[in-house]
């Protein structure tokens, strides 16, 4: 258990040859002095082991980016009655800010929240008994959670002009080559698998495998397909009827067929 209280303003002197405490006892908290800005410790009070105390510890500045109050950032310990639970909350805010935001919550369980930028909303959460991450949700569904509304979800980048990028948009997940700004792939909301097109159509260039099983390639100009048999003699491509062979296109050397 570790308890930091400073009920009493307290000079600290930090120096190449150590830290000096000096000072008058009063009921100001605790005073940091050194070169400008002049950072003050108040109020600084973190729950004993029984939970009996509870407080925080305020980090002030002198700093004129500073609100009326001074403080910059604040530590607390909350309690939840109703469950026993006990949080360390983490808050900043920014130069001249009216309040506080919440940055960062440590749960007793283990649990872990990063807030977003108005510290309102958990947007990157460890869930300690699930083992699970969550990356724009507090729920993480799985092992890794990501749920993002904008187009980019997930992202490789390999330097600063290479990369790609998997993206969902409009129900697909789709494969992007950065580089060139162009889809090489994608996967849409009906389970079509698509290679050089956007939408399943067997009159633009592409190929598709869709999930009613239907194969589709289209060229402009030029040879559609290529069957290439390596070594050996015997059938290139088979025809079947309820997975029986009812035909076959085949390539031999001799006059007698397959």
């Amino acid at each position: 258990t570790m308890i930091l209280r400073a009920a009493d303003a307290t000079r600290v002197t930090v120096s190449s040859t150590g830290i000096d405490v000096t000072g008058t006892v009063t009921s100001d908290g605790l005073t940091v002095e050194s070169s400008t800005p002049t950072f003050l410790l108040h109020n600084t009070e973190i729950a004993n082991s029984d939970d009996t105390v509870l407080g925080k510890i305020d980090f002030e500045s002198s700093d004129a980016s500073a609100n009326a109050s001074g403080v910059r950032a604040s530590i607390q310990a909350t309690t939840d009655n109703t469950v026993g639970a006990t949080n360390l909350d983490f808050f900043t805010k920014d130069s001249g800010a009216a309040s506080l935001n919440k940055a960062l919550t440590i749960d007793r369980y283990g649990d872990i929240s990063f807030y977003e930028d108005t510290g309102t909303t958990a947007k990157f959460f460890w869930d300690a008994s699930a083992e699970s991450l969550g990356i724009g949700t507090s729920l993480p569904a799985s092992g890794l959670h990501v749920l993002r509304g904008q187009a980019d979800v997930f992202r490789l980048e390999r330097d600063s002009t290479n990369d790609w990028r998997f993206q969902l948009t409009a129900g697909a997940l789709a494969f992007r080559d950065a580089t060139n700004d162009a889809e090489r792939m994608r996967i849409d909301a009906s389970g079509n698998v698509l290679v050089g097109k956007t939408a399943a159509n067997t009159a633009t260039a592409g190929v598709e495998a869709r999930s009613s099983g239907l194969f589709s390639a289209s060229r402009v100009g030029n040879t559609v397909a290529y069957f290439n048999r390596i070594t050996t003699e015997g059938d290139i491509v088979g025809f079947l009827k309820d997975g029986a062979t009812v035909g076959s296109i085949s390539v031999t050397g001799s006059a007698t067929a397959y």
